[in-house]
This record gives structure tokens, C-alpha cells and sequence, in this order.
């Protein structure tokens, strides 16, 4: 018992030194990509020209600017680092909280989650950070704050999701996609009971609308010249226009036999491995239903693969939430077979090969090798 106690306080002093240097390098990477026009550009598109989709976050920006002279790309960067150092201590706390081993560590550093974009650095730093902050902090009080038997529109959880969901959506319509996996997490925890699906269905609700305004509003190129013509009038870069200010009006989805069988290859190697951890640490009666669950979350999400190229960003958002799910959910924990040390060291060698053996790009048509040269 004590050497699984010393092997999980391992672990765990490992995370936190794996998250601490991700912190550091992820928000220097923010900082050197300050003119990129789809890292930093995607935040700046704003209400200048009246409401478009994705313009919540630099509507806040220009008005801040216009109010306070603060300046946009400061503020955009600020915001970034608060949601990276928010979504990393809401994990270190879950972990705390959990028991973790070397398996659970592995896919903590599997190439679709943290490591993700510092393998690739233009799919870093876009809005689903906003996301995967809000999801794993929500995870977080829900563990800390006690379960009180009131009606739905009572309890804090309701009022959560009906502000952060529309809001969300506001921020990036395609973040509406993943908000079936908050209603994963609230099956596996508590059960599907028609009060859990009413407090969900109605903050839902509130999204799909916002969503649908999005999706009517999708902007054009007249919007774009105005957003640019704002952006102008800060001092920003110029250049900041011509990546995602400039897809509002157009985007062009071309995808082909082999970057199908690539990503293919990648989910596999993606949601194997966390559907196969799902399966044995979540090992109660009201777990029984765990697969199928997260299967159905991550079903929601297919229509981004329709109407983007980003599958490898798709991938690692649905990656993040999943892992946030298994461990605030998790019974039991996976521990290397010790009583057999030649199987413990196989197992061991596999996870090492398993996190350093390849990557995942962002984009289908990333030059980004899948196999790593290291090996």
C-alpha cells in the first residue's frame, strides 16, 4: 500500500511539474504569436460593423481600448494566460483529489492533450481554451460543493451553465458542439434523471439560439473591411486581418481519401486508449454506461469535421474534456503490475513509445509529420 501511495505522490509531482513547464511555454508562445492572423486574429473579430459570429471577446477588447486605451492584443494575451494558469489548477487540484499512476500520466502527455500545441504551435492559443477552462472549473466546484436535493433552477450548477453556455457560443459557434460533454459528465455522475436533463436542456436551449443567430450572421467581406478598418484605428498590425477576420465570409473545405485514412489512423490512437482507461477505472454500476456516453459526446462534435479542416484542434478539445471526465469520475486506479516486473517494464516501454511515437497536427493539410524523427 505504501509503494502505491509513494508511486501516485510520484505521479503527481510529475504532473506538476509537466503542467508548470507547459504553463510557462504555452503562454510565451501566446506572447511571440501576438500578430498571427489566425492565433491572435480569431479574438479580435468584433460587433464594429454590427453583431457577427465569434465577436464577443473582441467587441470587449475594442471597447476597452476605446474606454481605457488598454490595448487589444495585451488584453487578448492576458485573457489567454488566465484561462491556461484556470484550466491547469482546476487539473492539479482533480488530481490531488484522485489517485494517478504512470498510465494516467501517459495520456496526460499524449500527443492530443497537453503537448498538443506545443507540437504544433498554430493550433495553440484559439478560443477552446475558454472552453476547456470553463469545463474543467465547473468539474471542479461540482466535486467541491455540496450536493443539495433542490429543484433544478435552484442549484448554482443550472445558473452556471445558462450564463457560460450562451456566452460560450458567443465567443465560438463551434464550441456548441462540445456542450453535450458537460451532459456526459452530469449522466455519469449523478445518473440520467429527468431533473439532471432539464437543467441541462434549458442553459441548452439558450446556446442553440445564440447559435442559431451565429449561424444567420456569419459575416461577409464588407464586415471584414469594417473589422479591419477598426483593428487600423487601435495601431494594431495589419496583417492581423488576413487570417480568420477574412474566412468570416468564405471557408473552403477540401478533404481527400488519404487525410481521412490519416486522422483515422490518429482517432484511433486519440480515443483508444481513453476509451479503454474509461473502462477500468470506472468501474461502479451508474458507470456501467461510461463508453456510450462518451461516445454520444463525442458524436455531437462530427458536424466541425463537415464544416472545417481543423480536425486535429476537434480532436484535442474532445481529448481534454474526456480526461477531465474519466478522472473526476474515476472509482478505481490502473497501477503497473509490480508481482510481474518483465510485463511492468513492457507495459512502461509501450506508454513511453505510446506519448513519444507521433503527433497531431492541427490542420488535415499540416506538413506536421505524424511519426515523430525522434524515433
Amino acid at each position: 500500500m505504501k509503494s502505491l501511495r509513494a508511486t501516485a505522490t510520484a505521479s503527481s509531482l510529475a504532473l506538476l511539474v509537466i503542467v508548470g513547464a507547459y504553463l510557462f511555454l504555452i503562454i510565451r508562445l501566446q506572447r511571440a504569436a501576438a500578430t498571427s492572423a489566425w492565433i491572435t486574429g480569431d479574438w479580435l473579430i468584433n460587433y464594429s460593423d454590427g453583431f457577427v459570429r465569434r465577436g464577443a471577446i473582441g467587441e470587449i477588447c475594442r471597447r476597452l481600448y476605446l474606454m481605457a486605451s488598454i490595448d487589444p492584443v495585451t488584453a487578448i494575451v492576458a485573457l489567454k494566460a488566465f484561462c491556461y494558469a484556470s484550466l491547469c489548477a482546476a487539473l492539479l487540484i482533480l488530481v490531488i483529489r484522485r489517485t494517478i499512476g504512470a498510465v494516467e500520466l501517459a495520456l496526460f502527455i499524449s500527443p492530443a492533450a497537453l503537448p498538443f500545441e506545443i507540437y504544433d504551435p498554430l493550433g495553440s492559443g484559439r478560443k477552446e481554451i475558454i472552453l476547456l477552462a470553463v469545463f474543467a472549473s465547473y468539474v471542479l466546484a461540482d466535486l467541491l460543493a455540496p450536493d443539495m436535493d433542490r429543484p433544478y433552477w435552484k442549484r448554482w450548477r443550472f445558473w452556471f451553465l445558462l450564463f457560460a453556455l450562451p456566452i460560450l457560443t458567443l465567443v465560438h459557434e463551434g464550441l456548441f458542439f462540445f456542450f453535450p460533454f458537460f451532459l456526459a459528465y452530469e449522466a455519469l455522475q449523478r445518473g440520467v434523471r429527468r431533473e439532471e436533463m432539464l437543467m441541462f436542456g434549458v442553459p441548452l436551449s439558450a446556446a442553440a439560439i445564440v447559435f442559431l443567430a451565429s449561424a444567420i450572421y456569419r459575416g461577409d467581406s464588407g464586415i471584414s473591411a469594417a473589422m479591419c478598418s477598426s483593428l487600423r484605428s487601435m495601431s494594431l498590425d495589419p496583417q492581423l486581418c488576413g487570417g480568420a477576420i477574412a474566412a468570416l465570409e468564405h471557408y473552403d473545405v477540401s478533404v481527400d481519401g488519404w487525410d481521412l485514412l490519416r486522422f483515422l489512423m490518429l482517432g484511433g490512437l486519440t480515443f483508444g486508449p481513453l476509451l479503454w482507461y474509461a473502462t477500468q477505472v470506472l468501474d461502479s454500476p451508474r458507470h456501467a454506461g461510461t463508453p456510450l456516453a462518451i461516445v454520444l459526446a463525442m458524436g455531437s462534435t462530427l458536424p466541425l469535421y463537415v464544416l472545417s479542416e481543423d480536425w486535429g484542434r476537434w480532436m484535442h478539445i474532445a481529448t481534454m474534456l474526456i480526461l477531465v471526465i474519466i478522472i473526476a469520475c474515476k472509482d478505481a486506479s490502473i497501477h503497473l503490475p509490480r508481482k510481474h516486473p518483465v510485463f511492468a517494464v513492457a507495459t512502461f516501454v509501450a506508454a513511453c513509445v505510446y506519448v513519444i511515437a507521433w503527433q497531431l497536427p492541427h490542420w488535415i493539410h499540416s506538413p506536421l509529420p505524424l511519426l515523430r524523427a525522434a524515433l
